[in-house]
Formats: C-alpha cells, structure tokens, sequence
C-alpha cells in the first residue's frame, strides 16, 4: 500500500493524527536510534574514523522524510503533489545512509562490527578496548557499497 493510498482511506482529522505522530513520536524515534548508533560507532572505532556521522546524517535525513510526509498529510486533498517526491527522496537518502553506515561498521565481515562494542573478553569479563584506526583494518576505511542495476 502506497502512502497515498493511506491517506485516501482517512479522512482529515485522522490525516491530522498522522502528520502530528509524524511530527512528535517518529522525531523521538529517530533521536534515539541516530544517537545510539553515533555513540556505538564512536565506542568502536574512535574520532579518527567518522563513521559516526553515518547515522546522525541518516537520523536527519529522517527528519526530513518526517516533515515532508506531515506536510503531505496535512494538505493532501487526492491530488499529486511535488512535496511527495521530497519524502521519497528523503526516504531513499536515509536508507542509503543507514545500509552504507551498516556494511561499513561490519567492514564485510572482518570482525570489527560495532556489535563487539560491549563484549567482554571471556577470559576476565573485562570490556575490551575499543579499536583505534592503527587496529581498523583497511577494507573497513576504504569499502565502498555497491549499488546493484
């Protein structure tokens, strides 16, 4: 089901809910799931290596899809409209994001996934230290995702 199709199928008040659910509950998600994925990419592989900003530039994108789709929700009346392909766009440039900042951070499976961040060394149970860019390797720094045609 396509948005459009959503909004058909609700009248204005509950097009009004939508674009406010937009507005306040997916901001908070996004805040949450950006800054988590900031933090643990920061944890994993320092300020030396930015990844980072991947998800923080995703978690804005986001916003952005956010805005525009409530915009669309608001002042939707079953006609086309230019602010449709700005959500798309937007939705389009945070995935792209969130699936670059995943395959970069898993650096194709040599083991520096930002999942290990809280492992503990099972020996001592102590937290291992977290990598530095000497410790990255370099299929992490210079993996490039590839689009399929």
């Amino acid at each position: 089901m396509s948005l459009f199709d959503a909004l058909d199928r609700h009248d204005a008040d509950a097009r009004a809910v939508y674009a406010w659910t937009e507005l306040s509950l997916d901001m908070a998600f996004l805040a949450a799931y950006g800054l988590l994925f900031a933090i643990l990419l920061l944890r994993q592989f320092g300020s030396r290596v930015p990844l980072y900003l991947v998800p923080l530039a995703a978690a804005f994108a986001d916003a952005l899809e956010n805005i525009t789709v409530a915009a669309l929700a608001a002042s939707y009346d079953g006609m086309p409209s230019p602010v449709a392909w700005m959500a798309a766009t937007f939705t389009l440039l945070k995935s792209a994001l969130l699936v670059t900042g995943a395959r970069r951070s898993d650096c194709a499976g040599s083991g520096c996934s930002a999942a290990s961040v809280f492992s503990r060394h099972p020996s001592s149970g102590k937290r291992r230290q977290r990598a530095t860019t000497a410790q990255v390797p370099s299929s992490c720094l210079s993996h490039t995702p590839r689009i399929a045609t």
